[in-house]
């Protein structure tokens, strides 16, 4: 799926990887859609920004089969997020989350509910989600900023954060830009600029020319 902006609405767009023809198309109704994350049952996750007051947000869920919308929570909030991810059942997602509500400037892993309209703060500081564990009970992340190279996984309830696993990359040289794994969490798949330096011979160099 992708989306296009059209006289201040977004439109989202579905296509099918098989005829590669846009199928299915939903005036999202709202002024700027930012992002957008599929979810394991079939439902479409976004989040949207108000033009007049760029730093309120909610979350909304559209419903692909009926094209229905409903927001998450029940009033606007403040800050910035990103990197959804569902968990497996489709009750919550977690997302880094930057609440100024809170008075949160450096953000956090946050795990909002989608029965309940309920935000948690799970875990301080500058932490992306990747994916949950199959069983729903911990939210794999990686600190692009701080520990690019660390994988840490994350309790969703207690919030207790451990090493899970170090990408094998040289710091010197190589810079992780991200991050995704597969739901089994045994294979991982990154985004990685390599920087390399050439040494140069110049022969019957005058400094006096310019």
């Amino acid at each position: 799926g992708f989306t296009q902006l059209y006289n201040d609405t977004a439109i989202l767009c579905i296509i099918d990887l098989v005829t590669n023809i846009p199928q299915l198309k939903y005036d999202i109704n709202i002024e700027f859609e930012e992002g957008f994350t599929w979810a394991p049952c079939g439902d479409i996750l976004f989040y949207w920004f108000d033009l007049e007051d760029s730093t309120r947000l909610n979350y909304f869920v559209l419903d692909k089969q009926t094209g229905i919308q409903r927001t998450i929570l029940d009033t606007t909030t403040l800050g910035y997020a990103g990197f959804f991810r569902y968990a497996p059942d489709c009750t919550r997602f977690a997302v880094y989350w930057q609440n100024w509500d809170m008075d949160q400037k450096t953000g956090g892993l946050w795990i909002v509910s989608l029965t309940e309209k309920t935000t948690r703060l799970v875990h301080d500081g500058l932490i992306l989600p990747i994916r949950w564990s199959s069983d729903g009970q911990y939210v794999y992340a990686w600190n692009s900023m701080d520990n690019p190279y660390d994988v840490v996984r994350i309790h969703a309830d207690t919030g207790f954060k451990e090493l899970f696993f170090r990408l094998p990359f040289d710091p010197s040289s190589e810079r992780i830009n991200a991050v995704d794994m597969v739901s089994n969490a045994y294979r991982f798949i990154c985004s990685v600029e390599e920087t390399v330096s050439d040494i140069w011979m110049i022969r019957n160099f005058n400094p006096e020319v310019k």
